[in-house]
């Protein structure tokens, strides 16, 4: 046992359907506002779970910015690619990982 924590399918969508609740929404807007992202920018979001903040980060910064989403849980990555695959936005955030550690 690695100690890390993984989420399957069935905990990837109840965490998910959580990050959804309107509180949650509000408490993203609130860290979009504080970011203050602009065109162009690049992001990192560690511990990018399904996705959510990246898709609205991805949105702020632009064609010409990147946001790169990191989790170690393949169901929430799984989530994640989905939701950029049914987005508006024309690319998906280069990026997606699942490493522990960060590379040095």
């Amino acid at each position: 046992m690695s100690g890390r924590l993984q989420f399957d399918t069935e905990t990837s969508r109840i965490i998910e359907s959580l990050y959804l609740t309107p509180d949650v929404v509000a408490q993203q807007r609130q860290v979009l506002t504080a970011l203050a992202l602009r065109e162009g920018e690049r992001v990192l979001d560690i511990g990018s779970g399904p996705g959510l903040l990246a898709h609205d980060m991805a949105a702020s910064v632009g064609r010409d910015g990147r946001v790169c989403g990191i989790d170690i849980s393949e169901d929430m990555l799984a989530m994640s690619r989905k939701r950029w695959r049914r987005s508006t936005l024309d690319r998906i955030p280069e990026g997606r990982h699942n490493q522990p550690t960060l590379p040095g």
